[in-house]
């Protein structure tokens, strides 16, 4: 028994992870080198006392709670993460999970806590997350500026149009002011009426009246234009919150395709079948905006992989329903489809299909962890070689507080 002690205590200790063990009077049991190397408490100072006293910076009571609730599921549980400070004052997040003990009765015994500081792996994440998002606004910037620059050109025309049209007006208005002072003093000369009808007859007046709101009103359209790519952008880019909030998916999605318009004009129509009932999804608008661009755009370059230089138009079609407690979002493309080779590592980080220099593998990979990580939700796909490939998100309707 001695030597199994040794051979145990030699393996707890040998473990990266951190092991604590809790015994059924809620008192620590296990404590490994990790754990001291970790927290900056040796076994000594924990063992044999109650974990809640245990002198850890972090929030017991949710810690606590999250346990219980691990331990009463009867399927597994993911691990839950949490957050500490060491005492050196450093912020450090842990990933936990817990393992109850049983005895042969199934009584409870206890339970094992096997926690790893996640720190440095989720800045990682994050840096990646980020770098994709600017990657992503790099390729959306300049078929913006185009987008923008179109109704811009017509803001130019038109306001020369009607600068020009109001010098030509204005000399009509002060020949009729002229007249109109000799009619008064009934002294009206033939030839001013004739140079009258002179200038009116050089401008055309009447293409004027006829010409002069079309200019307005295309004017007015394109400012309208600018403003909703505007609105689109800001909504895209800074949706307003980091923590989870109900969201208008839908309207997501408009803004989305507004913002990518410029990546798939050229090359698709995008048909929108958006469920106008569909409730708010509590979720993260930024990240969620990432995937739905993502996969427009993926989509987009699928189709016009397919299409070459043909000139034809393929097809994207975007629809939502909510189906039981789900938000699914499907995105489907007429694109080439997805290799049967290739479409086990569709979300695997640095995977990518396209060619060197066009993509980075990074797209699929961190969607799938912001609708699955983050969102609790499912990121699939269908595919069929030659025909296209459908993305279907699924996201809960009614999701957890972050």
């Amino acid at each position: 028994m001695a030597l199994a002690h040794q051979q145990n205590s030699r393996l707890l200790s040998s473990l990266t992870s951190i092991l604590i063990g809790v015994d059924e009077q809620q008192c620590i049991s296990h404590w490994n080198d990790k754990a001291s190397e970790t927290f900056g408490l040796t076994a000594e100072q924990v063992q044999e006392k109650p974990i809640a006293e245990c002198p850890i910076d972090w929030n017991w009571q949710q810690i606590s709670n999250q346990i219980e609730t691990n331990l009463s599921s009867s399927h597994k549980t993911d691990r839950f993460e949490t957050r500490f400070k060491q005492h050196n004052g450093s912020n450090r997040l842990l990933s936990i999970s817990v393992t109850p003990y049983n005895d042969s009765t199934g009584h409870s015994d206890g339970y094992l806590l096997i926690a790893d500081d996640v720190t440095e792996q989720k800045q990682l994440e994050s840096e990646m997350q980020q770098a994709q998002k600017l990657q992503s606004i790099g390729q959306l910037a300049a078929g913006i500026a185009h987008e923008i620059n179109t109704p811009i050109q017509y803001f130019g025309d038109n306001v020369r149009f009607l600068r020009d049209a109001f010098d030509d007006i204005s000399e009509i208005i002060d020949s009729q002011h002229d007249l109109v002072e000799q009619a008064r003093s009934n002294n009206i000369a033939v030839g001013q009426i004739d140079k009258l009808d002179e200038q009116i007859d050089e401008v055309d007046l009447e293409y004027l009246q006829e010409e002069i709101p079309k200019s307005i009103q295309q004017t007015l359209d394109g400012v309208e234009r600018v403003a909703t790519i505007v609105r689109a952008m800001k909504e895209f880019s800074h949706p307003g919150s980091e923590e989870k909030t109900p969201t208008d998916i839908n309207k997501a999605i408009e803004s989305t395709v507004t913002v990518a318009r410029n990546v798939w004009k050229y090359h698709a129509e995008v048909s929108l079948d958006l469920q106008p009932s569909l409730p708010p999804v509590r979720c993260i608008p930024g990240p969620v905006n990432e995937v739905l661009l993502n996969i427009i755009v993926n989509a987009a370059h699928a189709i016009a992989e397919k299409v070459g230089e043909s000139g034809e138009l393929g097809n994207i079609d975007i629809a939502t329903e909510a189906v039981e407690d789900w938000c699914v979002i499907r995105i489907r493309d007429s694109g080439a489809g997805i290799p049967e080779d290739a479409r086990n590592h569709v979300f695997d980080p640095f995977f990518t299909t396209k060619d060197v220099g066009k993509g980075t593998g990074q797209g699929l990979s961190l969607s799938h962890k912001i609708i699955v990580d983050q969102h609790d939700g499912e990121l699939s796909f269908e595919t069929e070689l030659g025909v296209g490939t459908t993305f279907i998100i699924k996201l809960p309707i009614i999701g957890e507080m972050n």
